[in-house]
């Protein structure tokens, strides 16, 4: 059975190895941020092996469905962190009927294609706290609303794009090994004072 499952999204509940590493999730943080910390501290490069280890599928290795609500007592079995916890991370389809048209954002109702599957990242934020934050997954945010970088989803050293899909350590570029954090990304700006109002240039 598969955790991306468009009929039941999930896990086989009984058949579920909890891992010995356990992270908190921090406030605002992302469902994959939260997999990819604990596929980490377990040695794992990839989530994709990190849940097969304990029994079960994915469709999309690169990327968890955080739509699939069902699996969310099944993955709280793997990371040994609360059902509830691992619910609020998550973003079921606003109308089930019409499950790719908008999630439910933490209550607020976005259109599905407006969230990100990409790791984007501020290095500025990452290296204050290291995690992904949910925020930066909606697309129209175009930069961190802590640190006011524009957001990247490359390396700042090499310019590979920083994915889900390998990891030699959460805070490390798989491509040229190179951290992450502490550094100002190429040709990245401060987003315009325009933006942090939420409005758009008005001409």
């Amino acid at each position: 059975m598969s955790i991306a499952s468009s009929q039941a999204g999930e896990f086989p509940r009984t058949s579920v190895k909890p891992l010995i590493g356990v992270v908190e999730p921090f406030d605002g943080e992302c469902l994959m941020s939260v997999l990819a910390r604990t596929a980490e501290k377990n040695v794992f490069t990839r989530v994709r092996e990190m849940v097969e280890s304990a029994g079960l599928q994915v469709l999309r290795p690169e990327f968890i469905p955080f739509t699939q609500v069902q699996a969310a007592p099944g993955l709280s079995k793997l990371l040994g962190v609360e059902s509830g916890v691992i619910a609020g991370l998550m973003h079921p389809a606003s109308d089930p009927e019409r499950p790719v048209d908008k999630v439910n954002w933490y209550g607020t109702h976005l259109p599905r294609k407006f969230i990100s599957i990409d790791r984007r990242f501020s290095p500025k934020s990452f290296a204050s706290s290291p995690y992904i934050r949910a925020v930066w997954q909606v697309r129209p945010i175009t930069f961190c609303p802590e640190s006011m970088e524009l957001l990247i989803t490359q390396c700042p050293h090499c310019g590979a794009e920083v994915g889900w899909r390998v990891l030699h350590g959460f805070h490390v570029c798989a491509t040229c090994g190179r951290s992450l954090r502490h550094t100002r990304p190429r040709e990245n700006r401060v987003a315009p004072a325009v933006r942090c109002s939420g409005r758009g240039p008005s001409g």
